[in-house]
């Protein structure tokens, strides 16, 4: 695209073809990532860890936090990018910074390191540990290995939400609150032939289709509905009325998504309202 080539989106897929690199960098957005093609040969290095990247791999680099990618395998690395650059334009709390030696850090940890320091042992010191600011929030990447197992135990256990089917939220390692302060994200399962009630909040959300065919159906009159499969991506504007449907009758089907809801949260602007009964 071009020396002159910068982003100017924050939302959308990101793609690194085989032998590419990006250059290291960081900024005051924070960034997530959720994989949806490769050979697990793409990486992407945060603050000097190397995270090889899987499909169904989810990866956050928090505010400030150095990263750069690269791509060791033989097919394009693709992952749904969001950052969180949408809400800090107004405040002006933006900032970029290059590499200042070389084009690219180098790998200081092994692979694992931030989430062995913050997972379920870690250092006396970082016990109780709070969030002076989104860049204490460390790197890390939620493996689909580890995240899916949960997800269909809680669909075995009958743990159950009307609205969203079964709910799995990635929770921040330090606080166990939401993902970031900004932004969470969350993986939700519907049973075949599921379909949920009909709600309404404040803020819009982003879907990525990870399994499955479904349609979400939008506004309770004069309805429009998405229909979505494998590596679809949809949104869901603030404030309308909508519910999800799984049209197989065999298969279940797992939505990913992102908002700023958190944010909301800690303004006292979230709100959240269900459909009258049999709307």
């Amino acid at each position: 695209m071009g020396e002159d080539a910068f982003r100017r989106a924050f939302g959308g897929y990101q793609i690194v073809m085989p032998e590419e690199r990006a250059v290291a960098h960081r900024h005051a957005a924070s960034a997530v990532r959720f994989v949806v093609m490769g050979d697990g040969r793409g990486y992407t290095t945060s603050n000097g860890e190397q995270m090889f990247m899987e499909v169904g791999d989810f990866l956050v680099q928090p505010s400030m936090t150095w990263h750069d990618h690269g791509n060791l395998g033989q097919e394009p690395v693709v992952w749904m990018d969001f950052l969180d650059g949408a809400v800090l334009g107004p405040m002006e709390a933006t900032a970029r910074d290059e590499w200042p030696d070389g084009d690219f850090q180098p790998v200081t940890h092994p692979e694992g390191y931030w989430a062995g320091l913050y997972g379920n042992v870690r250092p006396a010191r970082l016990i109780g540990a709070k969030l002076a600011s989104i860049a204490d929030s460390p790197p890390v990447r939620y493996k689909w290995e580890d995240t899916l197992p949960v997800l269909e135990r809680m669909a075995a256990e009958g743990e159950h939400d009307p609205h969203d089917g079964v709910l799995l939220e990635y929770a921040n390692p330090v606080t166990g609150g939401h993902t970031l302060p900004t932004m969470n994200a969350s993986l939700q399962l519907l049973a075949p032939g599921e379909e949920t009630l009909a709600h309404r909040h404040t803020g819009f959300v982003r879907y990525d289709c990870v399994r499955g065919k479904g349609v979400t159906t939008l506004d309770l009159e004069d309805t429009t509905e998405l229909e979505w499969g494998p590596r679809d991506i949809f949104r869901v504007p603030s404030w309308r009325w909508h519910r999800h449907k799984n049209l197989s009758t065999t298969e279940p089907a797992i939505l990913f998504s992102i908002s700023y809801m958190p944010l909301a949260e800690s303004l006292g602007l979230y709100r959240v309202e269900d459909a009258p009964a049999g709307a």
